[in-house]
This record gives C-alpha cells, sequence and structure tokens, in this order.
C-alpha cells in the first residue's frame, strides 16, 4: 500500500524572482545618502537606499530599490554562507575577497556596469549599502540595464502592497536579430518577468462573467507566501499568505481558450488549497483613453496648423488621450514549468496536496511561536521573453 504523504499546516516559502530588462530613469531624489543617520545623528542605524524606475516600455515604468545598512552598535551584515547557515560578517571585513567568497551566491549583491573589452566586469558585495556606492558611480540616465531581484509583500494599516528589491544590475546589449537578407542587428526591448508562488483557493475564480468580458480580463484572488521576520516591532519569523491578485487576459479570438486555462488551473475544489507558481508580467503606469480618430473634431485653427506643417492630424489627435488611475498589476503569462528530478519529464508544478486549508490562517492562531521557514532560493532563466505556446500543450491546453 502506498504511504500516505502528510499535508503541511503551516506554509513554506515559494518563488517571488523579477527579471526586469529597460532603461534606467534617475531623478535627483533616486540617491538618498546616509539617510537615517544625517536626519537623525541619535539613530542607531545607518542605512542607504536608491529608488529608481525601469521604463520596459511605452507607458510601462516600474519600479525598484537597492540598498543597505548596519546598526552602529553592533556594525554586522546578517547573511549566509555556502551551506546556508546564518552567519554575522563584521562590517569592516565585508569586502575581503576571502570573505566573499563564502557567502552563499543568492546572498551576494551584484553590479555589471563596466566592460573589459567586450566582456562585462562584475562586482560582488556582501551588503546592498556597497552596490548602492557601486550604482552612484557607475549607474547613468536612460542606460539599458537588466535588474534582476525580490518581490517582497508589506501589509500596512490593512492594505497589503509590494515592493521589488534589486539585488544585482547588468549592462543590457541587447539580442542579435537577423534580417531577410541575413544582417544582423541589435534589437534592444525592455521587458518584466515575475516568477511568483500563489495559493489558491475555492474562492480565487468560478467562472468568466459578463464583467470579465467587457474588460477583457479575469481577476483571480490569491494569497503570495511572504516569510515576515517582525510584526508590530516584535519577533515573528513565519511565513504568511499576503492577498493579491493575478490578472488572466481573454483571448479575444479564443475566448474557449482562456477558458480552458482557468479551469485548468485556477478552478479549485472546496476545502483545497493549491499551490501554483506562475510567470507574470508587471504593469505600472497609468489607465489611458483614448477615442478613435473618427471622434475627434479638429477646430478651424488646429486644421491651419496642420497645414503650415507643424502638426501632423495624428500628432493633433493624439492629445485627445485621457490619462486615468494609477494602475499597478501582475499579469499572467503563462505557468512556470519544470523538470521532474526523477523522470526528467516537463511538468506543470500545481498541488493540491501538499498544504491543510487550515495554512491559510494558522499563523493568526500562533502569534508567538518563533521558529519560521526561510524563502527558498531560485535560479531563474532569463535568457528571453519570448511568448510561445508550447506551455499549453504540456498542460492540456
Amino acid at each position: 500500500m502506498a504511504e500516505t504523504k502528510e499535508m503541511l499546516k503551516e506554509l513554506k516559502g515559494g518563488s517571488s524572482d523579477v527579471v526586469i530588462v529597460g532603461k534606467a530613469k534617475l531623478t535627483e531624489e533616486s540617491f538618498s545618502g546616509d539617510m537615517l543617520s544625517e536626519k537623525n545623528k541619535a539613530n542607531p542605524w545607518a542605512y542607504r537606499r536608491l529608488r529608481f524606475a525601469i521604463e520596459t516600455e511605452d507607458k510601462n515604468t516600474v519600479y525598484v530599490q537597492t540598498g543597505g545598512g548596519f546598526h552602529k552598535k553592533n556594525p554586522v551584515v546578517y547573511t549566509q554562507d555556502v551551506d546556508r547557515n546564518a552567519v554575522q560578517i563584521p562590517w569592516d571585513k565585508r569586502k575581503l575577497n576571502d570573505v566573499v567568497e563564502t557567502i552563499n551566491p543568492f546572498q551576494l549583491f551584484r553590479g555589471g556596469l563596466q566592460k573589459d573589452g567586450d566582456k562585462t566586469k562584475v562586482e560582488s558585495f556582501v551588503s546592498g549599502w556597497d552596490l548602492y556606492e557601486y550604482l552612484e558611480e557607475n549607474l547613468e540616465q536612460d542606460m539599458w540595464i537588466t535588474a534582476r531581484g525580490n518581490v517582497e509583500y508589506q501589509e500596512y494599516q490593512g492594505e497589503i502592497n509590494y515592493s521589488i528589491d534589486i539585488r544585482s544590475i547588468y549592462l543590457y546589449d541587447g539580442k542579435k536579430v537577423k534580417d531577410e537578407d541575413g544582417n544582423e542587428t541589435i534589437v534592444k526591448e525592455g521587458f518584466t518577468k515575475l516568477t511568483q508562488t500563489v495559493l489558491l483557493n475555492e474562492d480565487s475564480y468560478k467562472r468568466i462573467t459578463k464583467a470579465d468580458k467587457e474588460a477583457g480580463q479575469v481577476v483571480v484572488n490569491a494569497f503570495v507566501p511572504q516569510y515576515v521576520s517582525k510584526k508590530d516591532g516584535k519577533p515573528f519569523k513565519k511565513t504568511v499568505p499576503m492577498a493579491t491578485s493575478i490578472f488572466v487576459p481573454i483571448n479575444k479570438e479564443k475566448p474557449e481558450q482562456t477558458e480552458a486555462i482557468l479551469e485548468k488551473m485556477f478552478k479549485v475544489k472546496k476545502n483545497v488549497l493549491r499551490e501554483l507558481t506562475l510567470e507574470c508580467e508587471i504593469v505600472e503606469g497609468f489607465e489611458s483613453s483614448e477615442p478613435t480618430n473618427k471622434d475627434i473634431e479638429l477646430s478651424k485653427e488646429v486644421q491651419e496648423l496642420i497645414a503650415m506643417g507643424l502638426y501632423t492630424e495624428d500628432e493633433a489627435k493624439s492629445t485627445a488621450s485621457v490619462r486615468g488611475n494609477k494602475i499597478k498589476k501582475f499579469v499572467f503569462k503563462r505557468p512556470n514549468l519544470r523538470k521532474d528530478k526523477d523522470t526528467g519529464a516537463i511538468i506543470l508544478p500545481m498541488y493540491d496536496d501538499k498544504y491543510e486549508l487550515m495554512a491559510l490562517s494558522a499563523h493568526i492562531e500562533d502569534e508567538d511561536e518563533e521558529e519560521g521557514n526561510a524563502v527558498e532560493e531560485h535560479d531563474i532563466d532569463v535568457s528571453g521573453n519570448e511568448d510561445n505556446d508550447d506551455w499549453m500543450s504540456a498542460i492540456g491546453v
């Protein structure tokens, strides 16, 4: 008789890896300096934070941050060694090569914005403080970069928000594309790729409604597993579920295909908690309303400007676009497929038997426990952002 697998009652960590390719957009406020100690000399912490935007395409600009610091009375860096043991590195020894080589590669910060001939020079840092200094010296306005990091979720006054914390930044050289004559050109196209583990229950998705069809998308209600070290200023050290939304675009030409995807991956039976890892696009910007050309009338004065060659008709009509509400959302692209370690087959890692349903609320019942689960690290493929439908065949859609 097969052995019954015991289901977990508490959440484990998952993927929240992000890759962003685009042009760096800096402002005078991007580099904060040693903000805490300068503003308040009595503050025991010294910390530096860099906040800037990455423009991936027209009307999509994603905001990211990085940085680090230390406690003045106990200047150490808390990190992990190559065996994933927790270690404390003395602040004055953090830059030593012998020390850097002992650190778990997933815990290092990296900068690769300089060239040595055709090769990119990469520098590794134990603390985000030093990546801040590196970027202050090397990051330039409109520089094409690849940024990698994690999405971190926070709850404040009942609302859940996220930040994108960057651990490494490299030059982006673009990709070579051949035309019909075999000539190569370098093409630079920005994109975002979020690999996010989500948790789904019976309320996540029911069916496509009339409102969904009109909006052209279905909103799936999900949870993400987020490790929380402190709560209300006290040690907490647990992985908790935080609510988020996944936006699934409806294929207008093949709406039945979208419905099949939703039924396969997002519709969950009663009393079941499903774990699934998705690949999403991060969209940040503003909603816009653009009337069709036939709905726009041009005044006599504007028509005269067009006749003078000061505007084209399309340029004049483009001013009719109206900017709406600010948006931040994760748009579903496809599931994250993986290779089975035993068989080598490509599988959809979708699990209905990993967690008991109570895992969604276990942290509420026992908030005094101080043992938690560290978030697992995943090495992610960022070789490209090509869209294809191979994954649909793999999951039987």
